[in-house]
């Protein structure tokens, strides 16, 4: 199943380059089921972090040139990565006050406590956590999606302990299985990311 293309907006980071601060706004979309960069705003800056939490204005003051040497100090890969580690926490907030809802829900519709015997021992991972957890940050988790999913496993305590970079393949892999998330692009390869 295809995730129709979404823009997901712009998440804001302050960079320093060469000892004066710049805004640059990262515009995140999700296209072909992975959060990608599709724009950025770079713009100086003289405010301050307070811009992070309250409605930008640049007002008046001493902007520095946007130059050459400018643009060639913006660390791109770093500032993109913290755009999206920005959006996984918004979506993480998130998925736990939905977590809290259903949780209440549930307690609120519930009757007696009767749960149907099962054979076999329990799946760690069911498919609401494979589809909540492990699908969705594998669709933004940027270059390193498995190392996304990794954290995400590790915060939501879906799988006891520290949660090895193998236990998060698996995961993705059974994520696959069930259509959470589409076909590896290149046939044959058993990983989309290295494993470092």
């Amino acid at each position: 199943m295809t995730t129709p293309n979404t823009y997901r907006g712009v998440f804001p980071v302050i960079r320093d380059i060469g000892g004066s601060r710049f805004y640059v706004g990262v515009h995140l979309a999700l296209v072909h089921d992975r959060l990608i960069c599709i724009g950025l705003d770079l713009r100086a800056l003289n405010l301050g972090d307070s811009m992070l939490t309250e409605p930008i204005d640049l007002g008046n003051g001493d902007w520095l040139e946007i130059t050459s040497p400018v643009l060639r100090g913006l660390p791109l890969t770093e500032t993109i990565e913290q755009a999206l580690v920005r959006y996984r926490e918004m979506l993480n907030q998130l998925n736990a006050q939905a977590d809290d809802v259903r949780t209440t829900q549930a307690q609120a519709t519930e009757g007696p406590n009767v749960q149907p015997q099962r054979r076999g021992p329990r799946p760690q991972l069911d498919d609401d956590t494979l589809r909540r957890v492990v699908a969705a940050t594998y669709r933004v988790g940027g270059r390193r999606p498995v190392r996304a999913v990794q954290e995400a496993l590790e915060a939501s305590g879906a799988l006891p302990g520290p949660v090895s970079t193998d236990q998060a393949r698996r995961a993705v892999v059974r994520a696959r299985a069930r259509g959470f998330i589409p076909p590896a692009k290149s046939p044959g390869t058993k990983y989309e990311e290295d494993p470092a």
